[in-house]
């Protein structure tokens, strides 16, 4: 598994990133929601392990996808999750 620190992807400071937006969340967690349709958060990967068996079967449930795993600022991981037939591409939707 790739892990992408949010700094380096999204070419933020660490104080950029912690700004807040007009509803209370943080830059870094709103380029986060912007880059998929869901985001899941683990504190680490110990409790992703711990958690994974349940987690994916979350996401099958939900028809989801990782697209990318994040470590945020604060050391967290931040898996962005797209739907199945989200295409990584275009950035859209494939219609069939």
């Amino acid at each position: 598994m790739k892990i992408i620190k949010t700094t380096d992807f999204f070419g933020a400071t660490i104080d950029e990133l912690l700004k807040l937006d007009e509803l209370g969340g943080t830059v870094e967690e709103d380029f986060l929601f912007g880059h998929g349709e869901n985001v899941a958060y683990f504190d680490d990967l110990k409790e992703y392990e711990e958690e994974k068996k349940d987690f994916e079967q979350w996401m099958c449930e939900h028809e989801y996808d990782v697209k990318e795993v994040f470590e945020t600022i604060n050391g967290r991981l931040a898996f962005v999750l797209v739907k199945y037939n989200y295409n990584i591409h275009t950035g859209g939707i494939d219609v069939e």
